[in-house]
């Protein structure tokens, strides 16, 4: 929590641009958040004990408690860090692995090695990428 708050800290200290909005959750509610949105069917039984136990996602501010979460999470032989924070290989099946937007696996690793090299990607109005998104539309590039 101490290195999330570090960087939080730095990018606010160094956003002094008035069209620049900068928002963040505090690192309790992100963990949480981090492990709703990755994980899988195993998450289903603390997601089910924290509602039953009055938790509620609406609103976070209003319902939230950390405590609750962890505790569920312990009670139910769930690491939430598992979830939240390990590194995931390129082969893994992630939950929204299920849902087709268009955008092909291949593409996804292809920019997942570019932003850990430090590359930038091109906007594709001026490079298609092949990213396959071009599926959904009636033919031509994503653009047009």
């Amino acid at each position: 929590m101490g290195e999330y708050m570090r960087r939080v800290t730095l990018l606010r200290e160094h956003m002094r641009a008035k069209f620049i909005s900068y928002n963040w959750h505090d690192p309790d509610t992100s963990l949480i958040e981090a492990v709703l949105a990755r994980g899988d069917r195993r998450v289903g039984a603390p997601i089910e004990t924290v509602w039953k136990n009055g938790g509620r996602l609406e609103a976070w501010n209003e319902y939230f408690s950390f405590d609750r979460w962890m505790e569920t999470f312990t009670s139910c032989g769930i690491d939430p860090h598992f979830y939240a924070n390990r590194d995931r290989a390129t082969d893994e099946c992630l939950p929204w692995s299920r849902v087709d937007v268009g955008v092909t696996p291949a593409f996804f690793k292809r920019e997942r090695e570019a932003s850990r090299r430090g590359e930038l990607s091109p906007d594709c109005r001026e490079k298609c990428l092949g990213c396959g998104a071009v599926k959904l539309m009636k033919g031509g590039r994503c653009d047009e």
